[in-house]
């Protein structure tokens, strides 16, 4: 008589592989979509932080670039907590930008970053980005200058930062207003090239 157990051993083999395929294919599924959400709070905080700024444009003295941190000390926005990761936004690289008539959102969470994104657009692009690091180790790095400060020997501020900020920051710190760097001369102004690998990682349409 014939048996039936080399039969039954391997449909039971089949099934059980089906199952952990199915297992698999499910689970990518609902990650990617938890995901998505993600990318979806990222995108909406973008719009409230351009929105936020651009309805309090009075608030600040500089109108051209206004850095999260400035509205927060300003008291027109809170700290945006990070959707796609720990901890909250930068408050030193994310801002808005004006130009000619037009606002422009740059918002950094973690390693990732919506870049200098306008209401005009169909689509937010997303960007992993690496910190900022002074050697340039390769050809497909972001370039960016950067500055900080030399006074009584010493640096003044613990990073360097954009232009804007840094402008902002020293104001702050040594309590003038209206500074610039055609006539700063709170302390030696210091410029260095700094570089990011940036690489887009996702899109989303704006409906």
């Amino acid at each position: 008589m014939k048996s039936n157990f080399g039969s039954s051993k391997c449909e039971l083999i089949v099934s059980v592989t089906l199952i952990i395929v199915i297992f698999l294919l499910l689970s990518r599924v609902i990650l990617k979509g938890q995901s998505n959400w993600k990318f979806v709070a990222m995108k909406e905080d973008s719009f409230v932080l351009l929105n936020t700024i651009s309805v309090n444009l009075s608030s600040f003295s500089n109108s051209d670039v206004i850095y999260l941190k400035e509205a927060i000390d300003e008291g027109v926005i809170g700290k945006i907590r990070n959707p796609v990761g720990d901890g909250f936004c930068s408050e030193t690289e994310s801002f808005v930008r004006f130009d000619n008539g037009k606002a422009y959102v740059t918002l950094k969470c973690g390693n990732y970053l919506v870049d200098n994104f306008d209401f005009s657009s169909k689509k937010m692009d997303f960007y992993k980005v690496s910190r900022w690091i002074a050697n340039k180790d390769n050809d497909s790095l972001e370039e960016r200058k950067l500055y900080n400060c030399y006074k009584d020997g010493q640096m003044v501020f613990d990073a360097y930062y954009d232009k804007s900020y840094f402008i902002y920051k020293l104001n702050k710190k040594f309590k003038v207003s209206g500074g610039s760097l055609d006539d700063m001369s709170l302390c030696k102004v210091v410029v260095k090239a700094f570089y990011r690998k940036k690489e887009k990682v996702r899109s989303l349409k704006i409906t």
